[in-house]
């Protein structure tokens, strides 16, 4: 066995990538409970609304797409358009999925509830 004096490559595996997940904050949770007195409490909060717009949890979600989501129709459409309008949520900002939170819209009364929030906020806030 002759060596011809390189030292053998040794391989590691390659590194696994490390996925940190950002905690909910109150505003994902009131959202995604459709806590309608909860969410209407902490959107008058300014820490909180600071928050607004912050993707969290597994799936990089914002408290717009928890509450897009809900089985609820009708908090969930109140949710929708509370955030929306009072909190100034972002409807633009995608998961972890690519997926805006319109997209998640589970029911009529929550796309209604963004066509609504919309209409009231006017083409120039997003880019729709």
């Amino acid at each position: 066995n002759v060596d011809s004096g390189r030292q053998k490559e040794t391989q590691e595996p390659p590194a696994q990538k490390v996925v940190a997940i950002t905690p909910l904050t109150l505003l994902h949770k009131a959202a995604m409970e459709c806590n309608l007195e909860e969410l209407t409490s902490l959107l008058s909060i300014e820490s909180e609304i600071d928050c607004i717009d912050i993707r969290a949890g597994p799936e990089e979600m914002t408290p717009l797409h928890l509450a897009a989501e809900s089985n609820d129709a009708a908090t969930g459409s109140e949710c929708v358009y509370k955030l929306l309008v009072s909190g100034h949520a972002n409807p633009c900002i995608l998961d972890s999925r690519n997926r805006p939170p319109y997209f998640l819209a589970s029911s009529e009364p929550i796309r209604n509830a963004f066509r609504k929030a919309r209409s009231e906020i006017g083409e120039d806030m997003w880019k729709w």
